[in-house]
């Protein structure tokens, strides 16, 4: 099955291939640890069948394995820097992206789309008071902190300095019902 080509499979996909090239570079070596592309689940073929999430899980599964081989002591590639530096480099792609609606997006893009609409929610708040577009506003604040992307919050944090500034009651109203709803989850 052909998956259209998201930015985390691309992004995985090209870490992978560079992985694959130092792998045939040098087989005996991996042989002995008793690390193969096919046993890693990373052939050609497999990862056309999978999904983005199951790639992701693949993936970490990968990353997890490689690493119980090099900290092994008895192993060929004990401590090796190369696979070091590629299971890092692995693992900060994992990082940048979440599973959200069984997808795997990017964090930072889904954190920045939904600050803009806050963005948009709080202009319109302070041009007409509204309960459901102060809840909505609420509720986006509480995701932004739950997906905690740095940049974001930063940005969100001065957003709301300059909302205590404009509109000292909406900032007032946005800061209790976060509050609130921190408390009921």
């Amino acid at each position: 099955m052909q998956h259209n080509q998201s930015d985390f499979r691309n992004s995985i996909v090209e870490k992978i291939n560079e992985f694959k090239r130092v792998y045939r570079s040098n087989i005996p070596c991996f042989s002995k640890s008793k690390i193969c592309i096919k046993s890693l689940c990373m052939d050609r073929k497999s990862i056309r069948k999978y999904s983005d999430k199951q790639l992701y899980s693949a993936t970490l599964q990968m990353a997890i394995r490689l690493e119980s081989i090099i900290n092994d002591e008895n192993s060929n590639l004990y401590e090796h820097k190369g696979l070091s530096q590629f299971i890092n480099e692995i693992k900060t792609v994992l990082k940048d992206y979440i599973e959200l609606n069984n997808a795997i997006i990017h964090t930072g893009k889904y954190a920045s789309r939904l600050y803009m609409n806050l963005i948009q929610e709080i202009h319109s708040a302070m041009a007409e008071k509204c309960k459901e577009i102060e809840t909505s506003i609420s509720q986006k604040i509480i995701k932004l902190h739950e997906i905690d992307h740095r940049e974001t919050l930063q940005s969100l944090n001065d957003s709301l300095e300059s909302v205590k500034q404009f509109d000292i009651n909406l900032y007032a109203k946005l800061i209790k019902i976060m509050q609130s709803k921190r408390q009921k989850a």
